[in-house]
């Protein structure tokens, strides 16, 4: 908003073309007035005028995205007591805490919107619900969720004139919050609200909201809910979506794929990868893992492979705490199609990574890698791998311990019962002239025996 001194050229003009009668008039009537004004008033007078300029370079930097340079034009107003500011204070406050929030220094905006909040000039009365909703943006950005709240409850509650046109877009960060905080029925509810308004803001933001509520419904483990917001955003295509489309596309294929209709997931998964918008282009990786996973829920270990080699050969950003899961998966699809060489490839490649999801998943690697070598019948490496499964202590292994321990057991089992077998053969070979007829009968049965006491079950991976 620009502050301008209106009536200025009209009352030029005026003075231009009737001179002499301005300077009758000054004579008698307004040259006591003017000394008097020149004498009490000039400071205020120049100093609005200052007020002003700065206040007005400030915004005109802040609508050009210069927020240090309007920071510093606001601070330069502030420094000043004309009459303009003592009405304004809280305007010039809530703008350079505007550039603060803009440029990242969240704390800093909060400090100058309690400044703002502490005032009770002119401009604060009808605007004080602008200022704890912009507070309330400032704390989510700093995580400070609960506070967020606190502020944006009040905006609401005081609901002045500022925020007419914006009530959506309030109940909507308000609903955000939440989310961070994981209440997910207190989400639906705010984006409900938002939803059932009709102003200016939710006019352009419909879809976007449309889809928020997909995803907490999809958190609830409500994947109906979630599919009929996400295809309800996808209809409606306004602004927001402009540029995510391809988002709501994967969103939807989550949704399909949490109900187990994994053709479904596919489509949509699809329909992402084939979308041209801003989202796609940095999140190819993680929508061809997607796709992948589903093809791998239905058996058709070959399709997920290829997804899952695509993802790793983007590389893009959105897998870059995850490449590690990608190659476990990878290395699953083949476990599955019982390549297991391959298989042990894949997880000794995860396994060299530090991502974020390898701290909390390693023992589960080595399990698998474990199940490969145990479906090969390399025992002794099998039970290497269960044992350090076994000797972790992240996320995976305290939920399947007995698992491991288990398959680790029949590991032990196998290789005592071969080393037995292998005895026998040998002492088979070294007594092949006595008894010949007898000692084959005897070797037949106990062969027999020890190989029937070898557990064949092939071991899934995880």
């Amino acid at each position: 908003m620009t502050y301008k001194l209106v009536g200025l050229s009209s009352l030029k003009s005026w003075l231009f073309v009737k001179p002499q009668i301005f300077f009758i008039l000054y004579v008698i009537f307004l040259f006591p007035v003017a000394s008097y004004a020149s004498e009490t008033n000039s400071y205020d007078s120049e100093t609005s005028h200052c007020t002003l300029a700065f206040n007005n370079r400030g915004d005109s930097y802040y609508d050009l995205g210069k927020y240090d340079d309007a920071v510093e034009e606001y601070t330069s107003a502030l420094t000043l007591n004309d009459y303009w500011i003592k009405n304004n204070r809280s305007l010039i406050y809530t703008k350079r805490g505007g550039s603060y929030h803009n440029l990242g220094k969240y704390d800093k905006a909060i400090e100058d919107l309690t400044a703002a909040l502490a005032l009770n000039d002119q401009w604060i009365k009808n605007n004080r619900s602008l200022i704890y909703n912009n507070r309330g943006y400032s704390y989510h950005e700093l995580g400070k969720y609960n506070k967020a709240i606190e502020d944006f409850t009040v905006a609401l509650t005081l609901n002045d004139q500022s925020i007419k046109d914006s009530l959506s877009a309030i109940y909507t960060k308000r609903g955000d919050s939440y989310h961070n905080l994981k209440k997910y029925n207190k989400v639906v509810e705010e984006y409900t609200a938002a939803l059932a308004l009709n102003d200016q803001w939710i006019k352009d933001n419909r879809s976007s909201i449309y889809n928020k509520r997909g995803n907490s419904y999809d958190n609830l483990g409500k994947y109906d809910e979630a599919i009929e917001d996400f295809t309800t955003a996808l209809t409606l295509n306004d602004q927001s979506i402009k540029d995510n489309r391809s988002l709501i596309y994967n969103n939807r294929g989550n949704s399909y794929y949490n109900l187990g209709k994994y053709d479904k997931a596919i489509e949509g998964y699809t329909a992402a990868l084939t979308t041209n918008d801003k989202w796609v282009k940095n999140n190819c990786s993680l929508i061809y893992n997607n796709r992948g996973n589903s093809y791998d829920n239905l058996g058709k270990y070959d399709e997920a492979i290829k997804d899952f080699t695509s993802a790793l050969a983007i590389n893009d950003q959105s897998i870059k705490d995850n490449r590690s899961l990608i190659y476990t998966r990878r290395g699953n699809s083949y476990h599955n199609l019982e390549k297991y060489e391959k298989a042990i490839e894949e997880y000794t490649a995860a396994l060299a990574l530090n991502d974020q999801w390898i701290k909390n998943n390693r023992s589960l690697i080595y399990n698998n890698r474990g199940n490969s070598y145990y479906n090969l019948g390399k025992y002794d490496e099998a039970i290497e791998e269960y044992t350090a499964a076994l000797a972790l202590n992240d996320q995976w292994v305290e939920a399947y311990r007995s698992i491991i321990h288990d398959r680790r057991t029949a590991a032990t089992t196998n290789k005592q019962n071969l080393d037995t077998w292998g005895e026998i053969q040998r002492q088979n070979h070294t007594q092949l002239n006595m008894h010949v007829n007898a000692r084959s009968s005897r070797k037949s049965i106990t062969t027999i025996t020890v190989r029937s006491r070898l557990n064949r079950k092939k071991f899934r991976s995880y």
